[in-house]
This record gives structure tokens, sequence and C-alpha cells, in this order.
């Protein structure tokens, strides 16, 4: 039996996902894993609006994966290191905090992402990640078909008259 693994809490439409192995801190192994798809699991069943990820303890948030030799995934990460000289990379960082002030901007910022439409914020996730390797003309078009879409909702009536009150 473990006594780490990864846990969640919810605060409305807030899900916090916290990796709890600080005395590794927050390492990677098989049962990390295996907890992360349980967490997962739970989460598509009622999906929140914003994920906000946190690791236990004051040193790390987490230091990736485990390379312990005990550890068994670590002979397939290795052989995949050796036949790809990079993998994906993925900018998470959306600013730097004070020490010990870290979840508590991240659900700050959580909770005024909430405060937008659903749609909008879906949108505006979806022109993140698709917009990357398109041209300036390909990114406006796209950005003028997903904004009639939205506006042909309705979404974006309940965010024209909240504007006032912000």
């Amino acid at each position: 039996m473990n006594d780490y693994g990864i846990s969640l809490k919810r605060q409305e439409h807030i899900a916090i996902i916290t990796f709890e192995r600080p005395a590794k801190q927050n390492a990677l192994d098989q049962h990390m894993f295996d907890s992360l798809d349980k967490v997962v699991a739970e989460l598509k069943g009622n999906l929140p609006r914003v994920i906000v990820l946190t690791g236990a303890g004051d040193k790390a948030f987490c230091a990736g994966f485990d390379v312990n030799p005990e550890n068994p995934l670590l002979k397939p990460l290795s052989t995949a290191m050796e036949r790809h000289d990079k993998g994906p990379a993925y900018d998470l960082i959306h600013r730097i905090s004070a020490p010990g002030k870290a979840l508590e901007e991240a659900l700050s910022l959580a909770l005024s992402i909430t405060q937008n439409g659903p749609r909008s914020v879906r949108h505006a996730l979806y022109m993140i990640r698709k917009t990357g390797d398109l041209t300036t003309q390909e990114t406006l078009e796209l950005e003028t078909e997903a904004a009639a879409t939205l506006i042909a909702s309705g979404e974006s009536i309940h965010g024209i008259s909240a504007f006032p009150t912000r």
C-alpha cells in the first residue's frame, strides 16, 4: 500500500489536483500515474471549468519522472528518450508567484476564468491550440468563424450585459 498519490478537491467549478508525494518532490512513478488515471476518470464524469495543478510540500511542484532505478517505467522511458532527441513541449506557465502564494494566485485566476461563459473559455482555448501554425490571415478567418458561432449561441449577450458590472 502506498501512502502517496494524487488527490482531487473541488471548489464550485474549479478542480484542484494535488500531487501528494512531497518526500520525492512529487516525482511521477507508476502509482502516481495510476492515481492520475483515477482522478481523470472522476473529472470526466463531471467536468470542471478550470483545473488547477499543484504539488504538496514547499520544494517542488513536480520533479518530473521518478528516475529511481527501481521504477519499472524507467527502462521504456530511457529507450524512448534515446530514440527521440526532443519531445513535445507545453507552455503551461502563466505567471510566477512569490513563495507560498502560487496556489492562492492560481485559484484567484481560476475563479476569474469561471466567471466567463463556458463556450467563450472553450473558444479561447481552441484558438490558442489551433492557431500556432497558422498564418495571420488564416487565424483571422478562423477567429471570425468562431466569433460568429459564439454570437449565434447567445452566450455573448450574457457577457455584454455583465461587462458594465465588472
